[in-house]
């Protein structure tokens, strides 16, 4: 899934194995940010990290997305 950065209000953090988390990134290394929650979730969902150990979406100035 291709993502662009300085778009949309949304990002996810990763949950990792050992218990710690990390942003989603695009392909720069940038942070990964989408325009919709519904699209933030789907890269999630479709991430490693994301479909092995969850994860938590945010939207911008809003906090955590449940």
């Amino acid at each position: 899934m291709t993502v662009s950065n300085k778009q949309g209000d949304f990002f996810v953090m990763l949950n990792t194995q050992r218990g710690g988390f990390t942003p989603m990134t695009d392909e720069n290394g940038e942070l990964a940010t989408f325009d919709s929650l519904e699209r933030a979730r789907h890269g999630a969902d479709n991430c490693t990290l994301g479909e092995a150990f969850g994860y938590e979406v945010f939207e911008r100035g809003m906090g955590e997305i449940t």
